[in-house]
């Protein structure tokens, strides 16, 4: 009936008193209400260093209780004991914590998960968008160029700032929980609730500790700090925890106006690409390519869509100038996701004109784009000069002429990092012993300047 997690909430050195009733049972019997089982009410003073969550879940009055205590030698009431904490009726009211138009600047992808079983899920809604043991509500951008142009965190209510952190790394693009909130700003509501605004930009927070806000203020601008692999906010309220009101959460509505429930599916962002068809690209929203130049060795569609399911198929038919079939791909989902990437890519044809793609969705079609090849000429995927830059394929062996000492990357096709090859100016040889088609990029002083596709 109860689990801990470790939200990786960095407070330190503040201290919090908690009036608190220790309902007595065992561990295998689970939580128990009602007679036969006795109560005692005691006061326990904690010194936050590392804080963990006790999430209970009382069925009789369809509630969940949430309170945070720490593993310390100060909490004097330890297992098989539980803590309860009274759900007071709220009257504290949130306006959603980013600025702009929600479905337009930025989505809702992930809510609190409800179900305290390890391994299963349940949002507000009974449905399953969230994941196990989420805590709070993630706010997604669409890409990290929008995250470059600037979106603020504000403030959901008025309070006085309790928290900040603001000088970590905030391009993660991949998930390594010991990392936790990143860059954070934590508020208290005189209501008696902290809202905590997480993975914000590094140096972007507006606020100081002390600092009074009012609703709607600049707290910093959104990121992926911490915890992330793709910018968002993590918008986390904490006691009550979850602001929705649904058939699976609290029975009281804490949002000024709880924002409507999505699951159809909806695209949010599909383009033609020149740059290697990797997921670091995509997440970057590489540059839309009109034009197919000379210098181009693929062509990548990609899309992203909220709320697939795994039933799904999609699939993407590359036309040619006489409308006829040049290449086409399947694939069928197993997985339910809010916030998903697809992508199809080619060798450069040596056909001029102007192609289409087409995306469909379960045969639907959903999007269609295209873009022009210059010339009709074939392409010598064996060298490339951009830049100074040229790169030789000798089957397995690749060489490589650079102005300046500069830096072979090798990426597998889903973006993995595979190896980093530097290289000294001038001509030199590698071997690559690969099994698998690779993206190679040579980077000059933090600047790409080629790239092109490795195939065995």
């Amino acid at each position: 009936m109860y689990r801990m997690q470790d939200p990786m909430r960095q407070l330190h050195g503040i201290s919090f008193t908690f009036q608190v009733r220790c309902v007595m049972t065992n561990i295998a019997g689970g939580l128990q209400t009602g007679a036969g089982h006795g109560e005692v009410t005691g006061r326990c003073e904690v010194l936050i260093s590392r804080t963990y969550m006790i999430n209970v879940n009382v069925l009789r009055d369809i509630i969940s209780v949430h309170i945070f205590c720490t593993l310390s030698a100060l909490f004097s009431i330890v297992a098989p004991q539980v803590i309860i904490a009274q759900n007071l009726a709220p009257t504290i009211k949130l306006a959603l914590p980013v600025e702009g138009q929600l479905g337009k600047d930025f989505w809702i992808i992930n809510y609190v998960d409800h179900n305290v079983t390890v391994g299963a899920i349940r949002d507000y809604q009974c449905g399953m968008q969230t994941y196990d043991g989420h805590q709070g509500t993630d706010f997604a951008l669409r890409s990290f160029r929008q995250m470059d142009s600037g979106v603020y965190a504000i403030a959901a209510a008025p309070g006085k700032v309790v928290a900040v952190v603001d000088s970590l790394y905030d391009r993660n693009k991949y998930v390594d929980r010991a990392k936790g909130y990143g860059n954070y700003v934590a508020v208290e509501h005189a209501e008696g609730c902290i809202t905590y605004y997480a993975h914000l930009r590094e140096s972007s927070v507006r606020v100081r500790i002390g600092d009074a806000v009012n609703t709607g203020q600049r707290l910093g601008l959104i990121g992926s700090s911490g915890t992330s692999e793709d910018p968002h906010l993590h918008f986390e309220v904490w006691l009550n925890v979850d602001p929705f009101t649904g058939g699976c959460a609290s029975r009281y509505v804490r949002w000024e106006g709880q924002p409507s429930y999505e699951s159809a599916y909806t695209l949010l962002d599909a383009d033609v690409s020149t740059w290697p068809p990797i997921l670091d690209t995509l997440r970057e929203r590489p540059p839309s390519a009109s034009m197919i130049g000379k210098q181009d060795t693929s062509i990548t569609f990609w899309s992203l869509q909220q709320h697939v399911g795994n039933s799904d198929r999609l699939s993407v038919l590359w036309r040619t100038p006489d409308n006829d079939v040049w290449f086409s791909y399947e694939a069928k989902l197993d997985r339910n996701s809010t916030y998903y990437y697809w992508w199809s890519w080619i060798r450069k044809p040596a056909i001029a004109g102007k192609w289409t793609v087409e995306y469909l969705r379960n045969d639907s079609l959903v999007a269609t784009r295209s873009f022009t090849i210059q010339q009709a000429v074939s392409v010598d995927t064996s060298q490339r000069d951009v830049g100074g830059c040229i790169l030789k394929n000798y089957g397995d062996v690749i060489r490589c002429t650079v102005p300046d000492p500069c830096v072979l990357r090798v990426y597998d096709m889903m973006g993995r990092h595979l190896k980093s090859i530097a290289l000294d100016q001038g001509s030199t040889a590698h071997v690559l012993d690969l099994s698998q088609p690779a993206m190679l990029e040579i980077e000059c002083a933090g600047r790409v300047l080629a790239k092109t596709m490795y195939v065995p």
